[in-house]
């Protein structure tokens, strides 16, 4: 039985610590968002019961933000200043001033979002300066949030994802914005008790805390929420414990929906194509297996996953994947884009970040050689025609992967005039296939489905008397065909210059 109220908040906050660490938490683990409000003063206290300390260790770390947001924010602080004193040397408390918040309370319509990202981001600076590095902080949020959560949620149209709730944990960096916050993990410890529960135990200790007189103003949604439309709501329910026990079956659900996506996601998913500076890349052809549905959620990690901030909304992500089945064409959405290459679906933050080729062209004097041309490496070595049908094999398998490919080509040794030159594609180039007839190199990248940010990468690979001998990875030319006459042969190998190393 337990002998305090304050014995399930210590009880869960415990519990939610051991598995977010996978050990017994001490307090130099954690840091508490403690605004002086009822709920983050009972997560305090908890934590200051809960957790063990001994003097010369570490403390509790408590994060008190000042948003400058409206009068009577500095008088928070230093209540927080002094009850934090009177707690005792088991904490420390760190007071921050948000420098954007007189800019933010003089925008129009709401600023909780950006409010909520600068917090963060504020507490974020705070935690990697500080030692030792705390690997939690901690938020108060509870039930009755979770259930104000979902009905602002309904109100949106979201779906599952957002009728979830409330994550219990999630990364600093997915709310601060900054990469830099990674490793340090947002608990939410108290989604499982009720407000009340935690004024109760503060009522039960003789604890006061601070009241944001804001929390009381009805032109705000949420709060017209929690003073009108909930209880409300609750009264005319079969009991409270049906409605949070709903909250507990959507966040499962979720998590259940999650587990699908992140398995079809990572199917899909592919390598970042060496043309490109980052981003996520799916197979477009895995990707068309996939139900509408599942492609949906799919295609949203990916944006997710490329660092999109604001995903697009469902009928826009509806449209924007029908529209992916068309090669060549560019989608933005807000804070980034969707490219649909011939193989893949190129998802970016920001503008596609796309490598440039050289400018310049380099020379191979002779065999055996290699010159190095950006990020590949040509080859050339000569040997005897004995093994001539084993090589023209092996050549015809390695042709066609497009430009960034490994490749071969063999030549007649005899045909060919040094210093071999590897250059740049020139505008409305046209080859001399080895097949019979010529055709503009832009149509063979087409035809060999290369993707148009690669292109430029197409090497040509000429010989000391001007011929174009040969273009890696797309087509081989007539130049110094093999013949019955051939004497020695030239081979001449493509491929990534790091491969190489």
């Amino acid at each position: 039985m337990p002998t305090s109220r304050f014995d399930p908040i210590g009880e869960a906050l415990t519990r939610h610590l051991r598995a977010l660490l996978g050990r017994d938490p001490q307090r130099s683990d954690v840091a508490i968002a403690w605004s002086g409000g009822a709920d983050s003063t009972a997560l305090l206290i908890a934590a200051l019961r809960a957790l063990p300390w001994e003097e010369g260790a570490p403390p509790l770390l408590a994060l008190h933000v000042d948003h400058q947001l409206r009068d009577g924010s500095g008088a928070d602080a230093a209540w927080c200043q002094d009850t934090a004193q009177a707690l005792g040397p088991g904490l420390r408390l760190m007071s921050l001033q948000l420098p954007e918040g007189p800019q933010l309370a003089a925008r129009p319509g709401s600023i909780e979002g950006p409010a909520r990202k600068a917090r963060y981001a504020l507490m974020g600076r705070a935690l990697r300066a500080d030692a030792p590095r705390r690997p939690a902080l901690l938020t108060a949020h509870h039930a009755d949030d979770n259930l104000e959560n979902l009905l602002l949620a309904l109100g949106r149209g979201a779906g599952l994802t957002g009728l979830g709730g409330i994550r219990s944990a999630i990364g600093l960096e997915g709310l601060s914005g900054a990469e830099e916050d990674r490793g340090i993990v947002v608990g939410r410890p108290l989604l499982g008790l009720r407000g009340g529960e935690l004024r109760e135990a503060l009522i039960a200790i003789g604890q006061r805390w601070r009241e944001d007189p804001s929390n009381a103003l009805l032109d705000r949604r949420r709060n017209q929420l929690r003073h009108q439309v909930i209880p409300a709501f609750l009264e005319t329910a079969q009991g409270e414990a049906p409605v949070f026990r709903s909250l507990k079956t959507l966040r499962e659900d979720r998590e259940l929906l999650e587990a699908v996506v992140r398995e079809a996601f990572e199917e899909t998913r592919a390598p970042t194509p060496w043309y490109r500076t980052g981003g996520v890349a799916l197979e477009r052809r895995r990707l068309a297996a996939l139900t509408p549905l599942l492609r949906r959620h799919v295609v949203r990690r990916a944006l997710v996953e490329a660092g999109v901030e604001h995903p697009p909304d469902r009928a826009s992500l509806t449209r924007l994947v029908e529209g992916a089945s068309r090669t060549g064409i560019v989608i933005e959405v807000h804070g980034g884009q969707v490219e649909v290459e011939p193989r893949l679906l190129m998802v970016q933050a920001g503008e596609a970040g796309v490598k440039a080729p050289p400018t310049g062209q380099v020379g191979l004097e002779g065999a055996p050689g290699r010159a190095t041309w950006g990020e590949f490496v040509l080859e050339a070595r000569l040997e005897g025609v004995v093994g001539r049908d084993a090589w023209l094999a092996r050549c015809e398998a390695a042709e066609g992967g497009g430009p960034g490919a490994r490749s071969l080509a063999v030549l007649d040794a005899g045909e060919v005039e040094w210093p071999l030159v590897v250059r740049r594609a020139g505008r409305g180039e046209r080859v001399a296939r080895f097949g019979g007839g010529s055709k503009a190199l832009r149509s063979l990248l087409s035809d060999a489905r290369v993707a148009r940010a690669a292109r430029p990468w197409a090497a040509v690979v000429c010989d000391g008397g001007g011929n174009v001998l040969w273009v890696p990875g797309v087509v081989r030319t007539r130049a110094a065909l093999i013949s019955g006459d051939t004497r020695e042969l030239l081979i001449l190998s493509w491929g990534p210059a790091i491969a190489d190393e």
